[in-house]
């Protein structure tokens, strides 16, 4: 996908991962599957996969942009086109807040932009690995239909990013 991306526009994408030692000293701790037992579990698994990656990509950096859409979640219902992100003291902007779904979709198709080809397996979210589920619905159509996502997704929470920034590594 980041291929498809960097041929398609010519960016340098500088890809985030999560800390190798932190992810196995997780899993050695908890177990693979341990972000099923607790919210607790399941935010300590965020914290290291998604969390500080993002962190560490937006340490030296103003503003970011993201793809939050208000209709994506309740968390998102208060989404603003133009935030102040406390977490991190800089500037968020989601310039698709107000975007439907179908609207998303229309434009990707008009302006041919490289979408991850989960979607067209019926994945209707993409988010980290562990929590990417395939979708609950039988139906395979190349715009995802509700249901299915990921397990953060479909607990109301938000999971999203994109795939880069997530652990290839295994457990043994």
């Amino acid at each position: 996908m980041i291929d498809r991306v960097r041929e398609r526009y010519g960016y340098d994408i500088e890809q985030f991962h999560p800390q190798p030692e932190a992810v196995d000293e997780y899993v050695q701790s908890h177990g693979l599957n341990a972000f099923y037992e607790s919210v607790d579990l399941r935010k300590r698994c965020c914290e290291i996969r998604k969390v500080e990656p993002l962190n560490r990509a937006l340490s030296d950096v103003s503003a970011w942009v993201t793809g939050q859409r208000r209709e994506q979640s309740v968390t998102r219902a208060e989404l603003h086109a133009e935030e102040h992100d406390t977490a991190r003291d800089i500037a968020k902007f989601n310039p698709l807040t107000d975007w439907t779904e179908s609207e998303v979709w229309d434009y990707l198709k008009a302006f041919d932009v490289p979408v991850n080809p989960l979607h067209a397996r019926g994945y209707p979210s993409i988010g980290c690995e562990p929590c990417t589920r395939a979708p609950f619905t039988p139906a395979k159509t190349a715009v995802p239909a509700a249901g299915g996502g990921s397990l953060a997704i479909r607990r109301n929470a938000d999971c999203t990013l994109p795939r880069s920034h997530r652990s290839r590594r295994r457990a043994a």
